[in-house]
């Protein structure tokens, strides 16, 4: 069975779905189809057999690389161990790792967990979240995401883009990553936009208890037993249709309040990778 030997890490919502697509289209590249599988996260992966992972890339032919995307790899301290894991399944892989403004990240981040309503299912103003879960901030700061990788594989085996640069260009942003992985340039078949973040959405309805109990094992248990009126009449208690955003002036403030944290894990990340980020303006 063929092996994976191309890992996409993250960051998480900062374009790691668009450049999944993209790589998939190269002929000397194979992705698998699902992306976010999570295999060496055992906390998601949870009782699904080892097979299925290999399953993955059953189609993979004659392809130089055979890849998987998930950003639940650079989730620290959530996640512990993945590194090692990835190390143990192959020695010789290589790592994709593409970063966003950190606070932009954050707050894209913060309305994906809104949006989650059978994972985090986000209720807290934005300042609360972001103070009450170190989460947040731990997933922006690339330089710590980074380091396990660096020491475990070598700098030489870990790629890493900003976002904004490859948005702008993408044909330059793949046609250097593509020397780096030493396939021929393909030139991309379209834009590509994926995943883009909806512009309404259901989230849950005041502190989310109701909705909890609705993603809860207990309610796995007995929903089979409650009639299809009532269940429909939990939905409409538990969740609530929005279009939410942050106003300018909460954007101004989290900016604010963020701002010199990053500009502090920014110059870490400029040491680790010998780079300039100057086009995220912090």
């Amino acid at each position: 069975m063929a092996k994976a030997n191309l890992f996409l890490i993250g960051a998480m919502k900062s374009g790691s779905t668009t450049l999944h697509d993209y790589l998939a289209q190269h002929p000397q590249i194979f992705m698998s189809e699902e992306k976010e599988p999570g295999f060496f996260v055992p906390e998601l992966w949870g009782r699904r057999d080892d097979s299925e992972y290999s399953a993955l890339f059953a189609r993979a032919r004659e392809e130089r690389y055979i890849g998987e995307s998930s950003t639940h790899y650079t989730k620290l301290p959530r996640f512990q161990g993945v590194v090692e894991r990835i190390k143990d399944y192959n020695s010789n892989a290589k790592f994709i790792y593409i970063m966003r403004n950190p606070i932009e990240r954050t707050i894209s981040h913060y309305f994906h967990s809104v949006r989650n309503l059978k994972g985090a299912g986000e209720t807290r103003d934005i300042f609360s979240a972001i103070k009450e879960d170190p989460n947040y901030i731990a997933y922006s700061d690339y330089a710590y995401q980074l380091a396990p990788y660096y020491a475990a594989f070598g700098k030489e085996s870990v790629y890493t883009l900003v976002f904004e640069e490859f948005k702008e260009d993408v044909f330059s942003g793949l046609s250097q990553l593509y020397q780096w992985l030493d396939v021929d340039m393909v030139e991309p078949k379209e834009n590509l936009v994926s995943n883009k973040a909806p512009e309404v959405y259901v989230k849950a309805k005041g502190k989310g208890y109701l909705n909890k109990l609705r993603h809860s094992e207990v309610w796995d248990k007995v929903s089979p037993l409650i009639p299809k009126a009532l269940k429909k009449f939990g939905n409409q208690l538990s969740e609530e249709v929005s279009a939410e955003k942050l106003s300018s002036q909460e954007r101004d403030e989290v900016y604010k309040l963020l701002t010199p944290i990053f500009k502090e894990k920014l110059l870490e990340l400029e040491k680790v990778t010998g780079r300039d980020y100057s086009i995220w303006s912090l």
